[in-house]
């Protein structure tokens, strides 16, 4: 038998009651609720999720230039790096340094000037 057809005939009472229940009570008189519920819904699963953690950061300086870097974390695409020197950033301005690493080297993401 087909997976979808199993589906569908589990589910044909609560489609049933659906109809039966609407044509019951005025849909226009549901609607509200029903955008509440599913808002609810959403933000409940927003919430549910864990803040992500920004890996701290590693500073090294040399005689000539330095590094940033951060360890390679799964789900981790791209280390976006954006400074200035004695100097605040202004919004998301681009800075002195401004680079974009794509590859982890070494189980680090490494900006080097």
């Amino acid at each position: 038998e087909d997976v979808r057809e199993t589906a569908v005939r589990q589910h044909v009472p609560t489609i049933e009651f659906t109809r039966k229940f609407a044509e019951k009570y005025n849909y226009k008189m549901l609607r509200p609720l029903l955008v509440y519920a599913v808002c609810s819904y959403i933000v409940a699963a927003v919430y549910a999720i864990p803040p992500y953690e920004v890996p701290k950061a590693k500073i090294d300086v040399y005689a000539k230039g330095f590094e940033v870097s951060i360890p390679d974390e799964e789900g981790i695409t791209l280390f976006a790096f954006h400074g200035k020197l004695n100097e605040e950033m202004n919004g998301l301005e681009a800075g002195t340094w401004a680079r974009d690493i794509t590859k982890a080297k070494n189980g680090r993401w490494t900006f080097r000037d």
